[in-house]
């Protein structure tokens, strides 16, 4: 059997200086231009079958992975994907059920990205109560300091204009 009925691409030889391979040089000058002229026009009657021979390949053997993926559990469906929003919200026990759904009992892909993103809502929504709790507390305490402040200062006043009379 050849290489062309194989389906094997031919090896490519090394050329000389004037493009023929070095087994044909010695042929070319016995034969003469006939034969050179008939050799060409024999060559791309060769081509297609060995381009065919070269498309076979490539069909064969496809750039694609060999393992396709895990298949993936399909998401909750939209009835049960409105209870948890439902549930999530919920101050408190919204926080704990999507904390322990987002990291320790979803099954789906789904389910857990909603629970995590859930819990950090929740996460951001106590970061943004405390800020302000605590900014309404601190100021409301800095204005009781500064009145506290000021009526001690106009009590020492008072007390030193009604006893400048008495010295």
């Amino acid at each position: 059997m050849t290489e062309e009925e194989q389906g094997l691409p031919e090896q490519p030889q090394a050329l000389s200086a004037e493009g023929n391979s070095p087994a044909q040089q010695p042929e070319e000058s016995v034969r003469g231009e006939e034969s050179v002229q008939t050799e060409q026009t024999a060559l791309p009657a060769e081509q297609p079958a060995r381009q065919e021979s070269v498309h076979k390949e490539e069909r064969s053997q496809p750039d694609l992975p060999q393992e396709a993926p895990p298949a993936q559990k399909p998401g909750p469906g939209a009835a049960a994907t409105f209870w948890l929003l439902v549930l999530y919200d919920f101050p408190g026990i919204g926080l704990i059920a999507s904390a322990l759904m987002g990291f320790l009992f979803a099954k789906t892909r789904a389910s857990r990205s909603l629970a995590r993103a859930c819990f950090a809502r929740g996460v951001i929504a106590l970061v943004i109560a405390g800020v302000l709790v605590g900014g309404y507390f601190f100021l409301r305490s800095r204005f009781a300091l500064s009145n506290f402040l000021e009526r001690v200062l106009q009590d020492a006043l008072n007390f030193v204009r009604s006893n400048s009379d008495k010295l």
